[in-house]
């Protein structure tokens, strides 16, 4: 069964706040670069003689277009790739949701599987396990004597799984 994804934006607002980050952290990137720029070549044309007040208002012209241009073209990438990262931790965290939901509502959802690219894998298999342990819990109740040979034949298998 192929996991396709079916919101544009799984979490709108918590994408929307990590992708906020990325964009803050660029713009300071760029103005460090170019205030950074802006002194190198204030530096430079210090050194030639005769054109300081000329010079001055150049150095912040150039670093004035330098942070411009590298904010142009570093947003968009930023962005996008702010959008693809929290795609891999957003759809896993929807997915999360609704598989705890249908076992809140008493449905049995099955093993909660994520897609190949996803993150947050450790987190599925600990859910899985949970559940496990909570429909043998359930199973014991019901039958004690068929649920405490189920137990003891699970249960190491799962730690093992929890420890590697």
């Amino acid at each position: 069964m192929k996991y396709r994804r079916k919101n544009v934006l799984p979490l709108p607002s918590l994408q929307l706040q990590l992708i906020l980050i990325c964009l803050f952290f660029a713009l300071c990137s760029g103005m460090m670069q170019a205030i950074l720029v802006q002194r190198l070549v204030t530096d430079l044309f210090m050194q030639m003689p005769g054109q300081l007040a000329v010079s001055q208002a150049e150095a912040s012209t150039i670093g004035m277009k330098q942070f411009f241009i590298s904010i142009g073209i570093m947003f968009p990438f930023v962005f996008g790739l702010g959008v693809l990262v929290t795609f891999r931790y957003a759809g896993p965290l929807v997915h999360f949701e609704k598989h705890l939901r249908r076992i809140a509502a008493g449905e049995d959802p099955g093993q909660c599987r994520l897609r190949r690219g996803d993150q947050l894998h450790q987190l599925a298999e600990a859910l899985n396990l949970a559940v496990d342990a909570l429909r043998r819990k359930a199973g014991a109740a019901v039958d004690p004597q068929m649920a405490t040979a189920a137990t003891s034949a699970t249960v190491p298998q799962a730690v093992e799984q929890t420890t590697t």
